[in-house]
């Protein structure tokens, strides 16, 4: 009966470590995902104030016009060491996952196959 017990405390606790694991990695996926937009939005040119300023002189004085001129790009990164390293988990993860899926399917497929 000991032993029995044993078994399932280790089930147990393996199975709310997985359960942590598979949460923490959608959560990582979704979020590495979710940056896209804020991408796309980064890749927008901002014109500032003073660029209009310049441009509305510019183009009043008859200088040459060009928009590069009067275009400003940032590029914020909110990456961070802990989502630099969440990211290498959830890219690992995946990778070992559809590896073993793969396997697995395999696996069921020469078994069936003969």
């Amino acid at each position: 009966m000991e032993e029995k017990q044993k078994k399932n405390i280790w089930s147990k606790i393996f199975s709310k470590i997985f359960l942590a694991f598979f949460f923490t990695f959608l959560t990582l996926y979704i979020a590495g995902l979710s940056g896209y937009y804020e991408y796309e939005l980064h890749k927008r040119v901002i014109l500032t104030e003073d660029k209009i300023a310049k441009f509305e002189q510019d183009v009043a004085s008859g200088n040459m016009v060009d928009l590069k001129d009067y275009l400003t790009e940032e590029e914020i990164s909110y990456s961070t060491n802990l989502s630099q390293v969440g990211l290498y988990l959830s890219d690992n993860f995946s990778i070992i996952l559809k590896n073993t899926v793969e396997a697995a399917f395999s696996f069921i497929n020469r078994l069936v196959e003969g």
